[in-house]
Parts: structure tokens; C-alpha cells; sequence
């Protein structure tokens, strides 16, 4: 005879002691109200965890009410932009950080049309940005032993000098560092545009001027400016190894004590394009616009009639299958859209109470249906399809993915930085961020003083 470790359950295993006789009492009986005892206090112990589970869930609630009563009577700022600076923040989760999408079109007098395509481009794939502290200056991110050359703007091997990525800047941002740099320029393609003058002035690039270094200066008034790399040469530094420096780039007018980078990285998967106005929410991505590729075959994204203008001029109209506003604004790559109505070569706009869009063709040899249906096929065929965005009557819900609403939740845990945080994306096309955050109070009473003692001197 024997026992089993845990629950000491008699078995009958000895050859040596076995019997034929079995003892119902002892050897079944005895087992199975082992088994139900420790059963028991098994079930105690789970009933006693899932208690204390809920006590922890129920402390857990209690503590997330108390921190959001405590932002709600903290004073708070908002801002709004495809690149956001918060000037007086606090250490503390966002009171709102919503993100929108957003839709750009490259336009001139030429573009768009038939001839001059204008691809319409929007927030795909994901929406990745960053959120940082007062410091921009990235060093995990920077590449070793380079500098730039003025004329290309191309890398070149360098020792003891570094060169950051790209840097999200607006026109006319003031920037101060605690090491000169070379300071180039570069658009929303990352197509390098010019490096700064010594003078404060941009200079295209290709140039054969050389450029000046500085530790102090102010963004060109140029609109085309999206980015900056800074290329921190040892020879403009007295011979420092720039890559132990401790280097700090901040936007601002004077210079401030060093804190070292910290940034949040943010990335949210995208299952469709997220236009202007698309918005996401708590639980779902609100689209309020709609982008959609004309093919010449299927309903909707067919010519449905060819009418002759009373000025002799033919347009073609497209019935939409989900309604616009009327005489909205709408993007098209192929057509001009001039938001309101005229019939005009080249032009397109929205009428019929939204549901219908029409299409002025520059080629005017087109007068039927059948004919402008075979011209939206070669033009999809040849990989230029007639590309429409534009705003629907009535918004369409998209539901979240697990990973999305993941993605959402690690979203509305974000949280700004004491004293001054940068929102921003180096995606081709940023996201708009609206944001309304808690002010530091020491910050907050600290100017308040301030203007108060103005406010005495004045009078």
C-alpha cells in the first residue's frame, strides 16, 4: 500500500501486502472525501481571489475618477495642427488627444487635369507620430561619423561629427541649440530644398555657395518647409566628438537647461484611408469623406449621361451610390473642382441635392456616354484612373479592430511632458492633431505673477 503525494490517496501497488480483500471505507470512501476536501478549499481560495480581484478592479475605477477629477480642476490649453506645441504642460495624460485625418493635392494652373494628373493622398496604412519633450534632438535616431555636403545634400563620411533624421519644423519656428550645425531643409517628400545662409536665408540647394553653421536661428517663411536635418560637425565645435555630446536642439528664443530626449511612439494600423474631417473615436472611425476610382462599368463609377450645356459645351454626370453634400468641395485628380457650379472644360463639381457629380471633358469630340465610359477605362487600364474624394451627407462607422482599439488604448494613455511637448508625424501626409491638455501649475501661477507685476509697472 501506498499514499499519492499530494492528496495522500490510498493505493492498492505493494505485491507484497495486497490482499484479495479491498476496504471500501479506506480505499474509496476515504479517497473521494479527500478529494472533495480539497476541492473545497480549492473553491474557497478561487472565491477568495476573484474578491480580491474585483476589490483591486473597484480601487483600480475609484483611483482613474479620482486623477480625472483632479485634471478636470487643473487648468488646461488646447491646440490644433498637423504639428502641435504645447508651451506650459504638465506631466500628466492628455484631457483630449484626438486624431484626423487629413487629404492634400498638389494644384497649379496646369494641375489638375487630363494632361497633368494630381494623385489625391491621404493618412494610409497607419498613422504613426511622436510625442516628445522640449529636446528634438533624437540620438538613437541620428547616423554616426557624417556630415552634409552643401551642393547635393547627401551624406559624407566624416569622423566625430552626426547628423540627425529629419525633424518635423514650420515656417518661422525659432530654434536654439547648445552646438552649431548645419541646418538643411527638405519638403513633405523629403526632397532637400536648400540649407540656411549665414545670413538667415535659405539657399537652394545645388548651389555653389557653402552654407554657415549656427546655433541659433529661425525657420524660413516658406510653406514648401516640413523638415530639417542638422548636421553637428566636430570642426564647427571646437573639435568636440559630436557623438558623446550631449546635444540639445529646442524650439524657443533663448536656450535652457539640457534635459535629456524622451518621446512616446505612437502607431495606429489603418484599415482604410483616413481623409479630412475622418476622425477617430472611442469605439469607432467616423469617415466623412469617401474616395472613390472611376472604372466606366460599374454603377456609380460610371458616366450615366452626356447633356449638351446651353453654352454648347458637353458634360458627362455620374450618379453617385452615397450622397454628397451639395456643391461641396471635392477633390479630383483628373478635374478642377471649383466648388460651385459652371460648366467649364476641365472643371467638375457637385449638384443634383449631392447625388450627382459632373465631369467637364477638355476633350469635347466626346459626346456619349458609351465614349466617356471608354475613356474612364483607358485610364484605369493605364494605371491613371479618375480618382474622387469627396464629402458624404452621411457619415459612415467604421468598427475597430482588436488591434486597432489596442492601438486606441494605448492612444488614450499618452501623456504630455512637463513644461513643453511636441506632437508631431513624419508620415508624407500628418495626421491633424486636437489636443486640450492640463497646464503645469507651477508654470501657470508663475506667469500669472508675472503678468500681474507687469500689469502694476504699467500703471
Amino acid at each position: 500500500m501506498s499514499e499519492t503525494t499530494n492528496l495522500k490517496l490510498k493505493k492498492h501497488d505493494n505485491v507484497e501486502t495486497n490482499t484479495n480483500e479491498f476496504d471500501v471505507e479506506e480505499y474509496l470512501n476515504g479517497n473521494w472525501d479527500k478529494v472533495d476536501e480539497a476541492h473545497g478549499e480549492q473553491n474557497t481560495k478561487i472565491e477568495t481571489n476573484s474578491t480580491e480581484i474585483e476589490t483591486l478592479k473597484a480601487e483600480n475605477k475609484r483611483l482613474q475618477q479620482e486623477n480625472l477629477d483632479f485634471k478636470n480642476t487643473l487648468p488646461s490649453g488646447v491646440e490644433n495642427g498637423e504639428s502641435v506645441t504645447l508651451e506650459d504642460s504638465a506631466d500628466m495624460t492628455f484631457k483630449k488627444l484626438q486624431i484626423s485625418g487629413n487629404t492634400w493635392q498638389e494644384t497649379s494652373d496646369d494641375m489638375p487635369s487630363a494632361e497633368f494628373i494630381s494623385t489625391i493622398k491621404s493618412c494610409k496604412d497607419s498613422i504613426d507620430f511622436t510625442i516628445c519633450n522640449k529636446n528634438l534632438y533624437n540620438r538613437e535616431t541620428c547616423t554616426e561619423n557624417k556630415a552634409i555636403t552643401w551642393k547635393t545634400g547627401l551624406l559624407i563620411n566624416e569622423e566625430k561629427s552626426i547628423t540627425t533624421d529629419y525633424i518635423r519644423v514650420h515656417a518661422n519656428q525659432k530654434i536654439v541649440q547648445n552646438y552649431k550645425s548645419q541646418i538643411f531643409f527638405y519638403d513633405k517628400n523629403k526632397t532637400c530644398l536648400g540649407f540656411l545662409k549665414t545670413n538667415g536665408e535659405m539657399e537652394n540647394i545645388g548651389s555653389v555657395l557653402v552654407g554657415g553653421v549656427t546655433d541659433k536661428y529661425k525657420i524660413p517663411d516658406n510653406s514648401s518647409i516640413y523638415y530639417v536635418r542638422l548636421g553637428f560637425r566636430s570642426n564647427s565645435n571646437e573639435n568636440i566628438d559630436m557623438l558623446s555630446a550631449k546635444i540639445k536642439v529646442e524650439e524657443n528664443n533663448i536656450a535652457t537647461n539640457y534635459e535629456e530626449h524622451k518621446e512616446q511612439n505612437i502607431t495606429f494600423p489603418l484599415k482604410q484611408r483616413l481623409h479630412t474631417g475622418d476622425y477617430l473615436a472611442e469605439d469607432e472611425i467616423h469617415h466623412v469623406r469617401k474616395e472613390i476610382e472611376l472604372d466606366g462599368v460599374t454603377n456609380g463609377l460610371k458616366i450615366n449621361t452626356v447633356v449638351k450645356h446651353t453654352n454648347d459645351i458637353y458634360y458627362c454626370t455620374v450618379v453617385f451610390s452615397k450622397t454628397a453634400i451639395n456643391a461641396s468641395k471635392a477633390y479630383c485628380s483628373h478635374f478642377k473642382n471649383s466648388n460651385k457650379v459652371g460648366v467649364e472644360t476641365g472643371n467638375c463639381y457637385i449638384t443634383g441635392g449631392g447625388g450627382v457629380l459632373v465631369l467637364v471633358l477638355e476633350d469635347q469630340t466626346i459626346t456619349t456616354a458609351s465614349q466617356a465610359n471608354n475613356w474612364l477605362a483607358q485610364q484605369k487600364a493605364n494605371g491613371t484612373p479618375v480618382t474622387v474624394n469627396y464629402l458624404l451627407a452621411v457619415e459612415e462607422l467604421e468598427e475597430y479592430s482588436t488591434e486597432q482599439k489596442e492601438a486606441y488604448n494605448k492612444l488614450m494613455q499618452a501623456r504630455s511632458y512637463k513644461e513643453k511637448t511636441h506632437i508631431y508625424s513624419i508620415d508624407p501626409i500628418s495626421p491633424v492633431f486636437d489636443v486640450e491638455y492640463c497646464k503645469d501649475l507651477e508654470l501657470f501661477i508663475n506667469s500669472k505673477l508675472n503678468a500681474a507685476a507687469v500689469a502694476e509697472t504699467e500703471e
